[in-house]
């Protein structure tokens, strides 16, 4: 499958001094965010995305940029879908390595 952001070398974070509230309570700085192309094969559209040093997953999608690509979420079959075209999830469970060099599993 092709990749789904498209990055041009002209793009320019805009840098930030906000933070983020995690689901356990901590905070995480944002760096800052940036408009990236989200491409799909029958449409493409620019979405604003906050950059975080160290966040696992890598990437998440928010309420607005799923909106915006009128996104439907298929959990039973682990797949989104947008605009008729079925895009699968990438896995269920992704291995992220701890400080200690120990896997921990994450299920997206």
């Amino acid at each position: 499958m092709k990749e789904i952001l498209s990055v041009d070398k002209t793009d320019h974070l805009r840098k930030s001094s906000r933070m983020i509230k995690c689901a356990n309570n901590s905070k995480m700085p944002v760096a800052g965010n940036i408009y990236l192309e989200v491409k799909f094969p029958s449409m493409s559209k620019f979405c604003s995305f906050l950059v975080v040093k160290n966040m696992f997953p890598k990437v998440i999608l928010g309420m607005r940029a799923m909106k915006s690509l009128q996104m439907t979420i298929d959990p039973s079959n682990d797949r989104a879908v947008v605009n008729g075209m079925a895009v699968p999830f990438l896995s269920k469970t992704n291995e992220e390595k701890t400080d200690s060099g120990n896997a921990k599993k994450s299920v997206l």
